[in-house]
């Protein structure tokens, strides 16, 4: 994850990537995102928008982030919504089980917080999702 692109492979990145506002890539809580002047080469690698596959227990809350990079705009006020996920066997994880640390949550005292995140031209940003995994949860993929 400390391996930065090269200034080819980034502009490479960008021009094939230029109708959107922003670069999204899911990463594994076991790659943690550091670097914020620009993606790492892993990233480009995988390219953007890929699917995101994570092993998670029963009664486990599972951590794994969004890493968003601005590479043509500042990028105001980010927000993030969830859906459920649903198995092509069935089984659901609502969305009620997801959040996003960076966002919302609670404080040391216990009160509810909201974050505005905004992230400037060429930066990076991790988004930390937590997803509760409840004890009953039915395996699927």
């Amino acid at each position: 994850m400390e391996i930065p692109v090269t200034e080819d492979e980034l502009s490479d990145l960008l021009k094939m990537n230029s109708d959107k506002e922003f670069l999204v890539f899911p990463e594994y809580r076991s790659y943690p995102v550091r670097m914020t002047e620009t993606i790492p080469l892993r990233w480009f690698q995988k390219g953007t928008g890929t699917d995101f596959k994570g092993i998670a227990r029963k009664d486990e809350a599972y951590a794994w982030q969004i890493g968003v990079f601005a590479g043509f705009k500042d990028v105001q006020d980010i927000k993030l919504s969830f859906t459920d996920l649903r198995s092509d066997n069935g089984p659901i994880i609502p969305k009620e089980a997801l959040r996003c640390l960076n966002l919302t949550g609670k404080d040391h005292l216990g009160k509810k917080f909201i974050k505005s995140v905004s992230i400037l031209k060429g930066k990076v940003c991790s988004l930390w999702i937590m997803t509760d995994i409840s004890k009953n949860q039915a395996p699927g993929i």
